[in-house]
């Protein structure tokens, strides 16, 4: 069963999200990775699919991509698709911010 979980304060939100700086976080036992690129909060796992490097400690670029920080392999932080079809996809997750946080859903 899919449900929302809370998984950042507002408190923590505006001590630790930063626009395009990846931070991460662990959810029962899973590596995720929150950007807000000043707009839109994204959710994915913090795991690079090509050879597990920590995505978190990447870059955003303009593309609205982060960028592994091992090989460069860039992923869509929208749909988690790998730039160049090089590896497997990324997985996303859906996320939203309320008046008390932010919220995943799994």
């Amino acid at each position: 069963m899919m449900n929302w979980i809370k998984i950042l304060s507002l408190e923590q939100i505006e001590q630790h999200v930063m626009v395009n700086k990846p931070i991460s976080i662990l959810l029962h036992q899973t590596p995720l990775a929150i950007v807000w690129d000043g707009n839109t909060y994204f959710a994915f796992k913090n795991v690079c699919p090509h050879n597990k490097a920590r995505l978190s400690d990447g870059k955003l670029n303009a593309f609205g991509e982060i960028i592994c920080p091992w090989h460069e392999y860039r992923y869509s932080i929208k749909t988690g698709r790998e730039c160049a079809n090089r590896t497997a996809d990324l997985a996303t997750f859906t996320i939203e911010k309320r008046a008390d946080g932010l919220y995943l859903f799994i």
